[in-house]
């Protein structure tokens, strides 16, 4: 060491004892450089991977929104339309009863009485060329046609007479023939003889 008393010395201390201390705490220093840079190096790290995790999640969150969007926008399925009732069937119109017709006229009920009868007497006529029996009925419906038509009405038949003759009135009252079987007793109160 210098001597205390010149000013050279004690600048020469000064600065070699500066030059010791920077030499002795450099690699300290230097360490603790080290250390800052890797804790901010750890922290960036850190801070890089909790962003990325944030934006990972920010994603699936989207994406999950984005489906359920579609799922909601999506059309559900609509149930088909219940079927149409059948028509009800239609109202039952009764008609209202139309005029009452006019009695005809008595010249058209001869002529349709007149038309009838030739007609009937025509078919009664053309059956009396048939077989026997159908002919006798269509004369005997001819005949009767013609007492009709002659007399008005038919006159009722006669009763047929009885054929056992009745007691005559004038003879009077018919005695039994039959002679009477119950004896009587006489007159004289006598019996008769066994």
């Amino acid at each position: 060491m210098s001597t205390e008393n010149t000013v050279n010395s004690q600048i020469v201390d000064s600065v070699s004892a500066a030059s010791t201390l920077l030499v002795g705490q450099g690699p300290a220093q230097s360490f603790s450089m080290l250390d800052m840079v890797l804790l901010e190096t750890l922290g960036t790290g850190m801070h890089n991977a909790v962003a990325r995790q944030q934006g990972a999640s920010m994603v699936s969150n989207a994406a999950v929104t984005a489906a359920c969007a579609k799922m909601i926008n999506a059309p559900w399925p609509v149930p088909p339309p219940a079927p149409e009732p059948p028509p009800p069937p239609p109202p039952q119109v009764i008609p209202l009863p139309g005029p009452v017709p006019a009695p005809p006229s008595p010249a058209a009920v001869i002529a349709a009485a007149t038309a009838e009868g030739k007609t009937a007497i025509s078919v009664l006529q053309a059956q009396t060329h048939g077989a026997t029996a159908d002919a006798a009925a269509a004369n005997a419906s001819l005949h009767t046609l013609e007492q009709l038509a002659g007399n008005g009405t038919a006159p009722a038949p006669d009763p047929a007479p009885d054929s056992t003759p009745g007691p005559d009135p004038a003879a009077g009252p018919v005695q039994d023939s039959a002679p009477d079987s119950t004896p009587h007793p006489s007159a004289d109160g006598a019996d008769a003889p066994a």
